[in-house]
């Protein structure tokens, strides 16, 4: 059975690709006048990444229903093209109830309650987006730590049900801080997943030996390596941990 998404939750995922461009233009300087952003359709799980002007950047963030998408990605019956490039088309949502405010209220609230909650210990905070929007896509909670040090302390205090980590991390790099977490009763039957820029077996292998249920590269495609997290979760208890082959 074909399963339709209404406009509403279409504009969700675009308000919130637009709010973490927003969140990462205050990461980043535009190089040469030139912002890189993640596409603003609302694809389901769309990383996509474009190269736009500063200044055109700026001018579309000025009307608060316009959004910066891959040409073609745009959505027919609920958005307009305002104008094309082959590189990027600016689009005006059409929903009424789509609305963005600039600073800290442009962020869509998730109640966490309920949901699987993940920590992410990455430094990069480009790479942290990313991954972040694609658990999220999943249904997951996203906690982050930028550093080993940080990650063990929110591990400890947050008590995620998933960790995944760097291997090349300031302080604790990852593999230290799978060693501590698996020395921490409160803390050893959390699972952990690499997601590491080092793709060498040797890595990889002490890894697996410090009780990682995965090893992945950040080249790998981020939608399939979040569904994998959402797969470990749907399979791993804290009482019967399996490995994911």
């Amino acid at each position: 059975m074909e399963i339709r998404e209404t406009a509403s939750q279409h504009s969700m995922r675009s308000a919130f690709s637009r709010a973490v461009n927003d969140d990462l233009s205050g990461l980043s300087a535009a190089h040469g006048g030139i912002r890189r952003i993640v596409c603003e359709c609302s694809r389901r799980m769309c990383t996509e990444l474009l190269d736009v002007a500063a200044a055109d950047y700026e001018a579309v963030r000025a009307h608060p229903t316009r959004l910066l998408v891959v040409p073609g990605h745009e959505l027919a019956d609920v958005q307009r093209v305002v104008s094309r490039t082959r590189f990027v088309a600016v689009v005006q949502e059409q929903q009424e109830s789509f609305r963005m405010q600039s600073g800290a209220t442009n962020r869509l609230h998730v109640d966490t309650g309920k949901r699987p909650r993940v920590l992410i210990v990455e430094d990069e905070p480009l790479i942290c987006k990313l991954w972040a929007i694609n658990l999220r896509s999943e249904g997951l909670a996203v906690l982050e730590a930028p550093d080993g040090l940080r990650g063990l302390a929110r591990a400890r205090s947050e008590q995620p049900d998933l960790v995944t980590t760097d291997v090349m991390l300031p302080g604790l790099d990852g593999f230290e801080l799978a060693e501590a977490l698996g020395q921490d009763e409160n803390t050893c039957r959390i699972p952990l997943i690499f997601l590491s820029g080092r793709g060498e077996a040797a890595a990889a292998a002490r890894a697996y030996g410090l009780g990682a249920v995965a090893y992945l590269s950040k080249s790998c495609d981020l939608r399939a390596a979040a569904s994998l997290v959402a797969a470990v979760l749907g399979r791993f208890t804290r009482d019967e941990p399996e490995l994911v082959a």
